[in-house]
């Protein structure tokens, strides 16, 4: 009877050390990342050597029914009254601002301190 109890514990111990090691393992670190607020996201004071990727979670612009280009970001504001952005939360679905099926733009301008340096996007899907 000693034995069953004694290989209980040990069992209950092993599992609890297991269970504890997944759970420092894979929660989050608590480092903050910079979050997009009205379509920008600002990764001036942003070392990347310490935080490693940062993801592009928050308030992006939108522009439902319309496909845009850079040139219409920068050509005159007399073009801006047709562009009024609608803003968006990504990662989500632009089901409730129009039409499932059709085109839209999302717009993210992103602010870096070093501009001679080379950055990257990865995506999963789009």
């Amino acid at each position: 009877m000693r034995k069953t109890i004694a290989a209980a514990l040990v069992t209950l111990v092993i599992l609890a050390a297991t269970y504890g090691m997944f759970l420092v393992w894979f929660s989050p670190d608590g480092k903050q990342t910079p979050r997009v607020e009205n379509g920008l996201l600002d990764l001036t004071a942003c070392r990347f050597a310490d935080k490693g990727i940062v993801p592009l979670d928050g308030e992006w612009e939108f522009y439902p029914d319309k496909l845009l280009f850079h040139e219409d970001f920068t050509s005159s504001p007399a073009n801006e009254n047709n562009r009024l952005p609608r803003r968006i939360e990504v990662p989500g679905s632009w089901s409730d601002q129009m039409n499932t099926l059709g085109m839209a733009t999302y717009r993210l301008r992103i602010k870096v301190g070093d501009t001679a340096a080379v950055y990257g996007l990865k995506t999963s899907a789009i």
